[in-house]
């Protein structure tokens, strides 16, 4: 457990980094390999097809995903800071232990997703189709939880965990 915590900081701070480097660099794109995965910070990858890829530890930090296809995607432990995933279609997809921070799912399909043990402080949701959805153990503010808890239904064919259940609804 100490071990899993160490290991997203450190990931954490890499992703800062190379954040800043980003920004100073006149915020052009930068594509580098990153603990085996892909670095896509600050990407435009409005409308790009990306359904049943392997992207798992993929970096997509300030990346535009806006209509993106992301459908049965495996994205487990990936590092989606600040990304907008804008009407994206994320349905079936893998997002187990990603890093969310302050990212937007505005009206985005979520159907089935896996979203247990995701750290998404500051995540938006308004308006996406959560059914089936698993926010277990995920940590998310409380205020998106009880706004989610309004129209969650469903129950995740992978996990078998009801969407209330994992939100916590009452």
């Amino acid at each position: 457990m100490l071990e899993q915590f160490l290991r997203r900081s450190l990931t954490t701070a890499l992703v800062l980094v190379m954040v800043g480097i980003s920004v100073c660099f006149g915020g052009q794109q930068a594509i580098a390999i990153v603990r085996g995965g892909v670095d896509y910070t600050n990407s435009n990858l409005v409308e790009e097809d990306l359904s049943g890829e392997d992207l798992r530890g993929y970096v997509f930090a300030v990346a535009d995903l806006r209509r993106a296809n992301l459908s049965g995607a495996d994205l487990r432990n990936s590092i989606l800071s600040q990304a907008i995933f804008l009407e994206a279609d994320l349905h079936d997809a893998d997002l187990a232990g990603v890093f969310a921070d302050t990212t937007f799912f505005y009206k985005s399909d979520l159907r089935n997703v896996d979203f247990t043990d995701a750290m998404m402080v500051g995540a938006k949701f308004g308006g996406a189709d959560i059914t089936g959805a698993d926010f277990s153990n995920a940590l998310i503010d409380r205020y998106e939880v009880k706004v989610m808890c309004e129209w969650a239904s469903g129950v995740n064919p992978k996990t078998g965990i009801p969407t209330r259940d994992s939100l916590g609804c009452s």
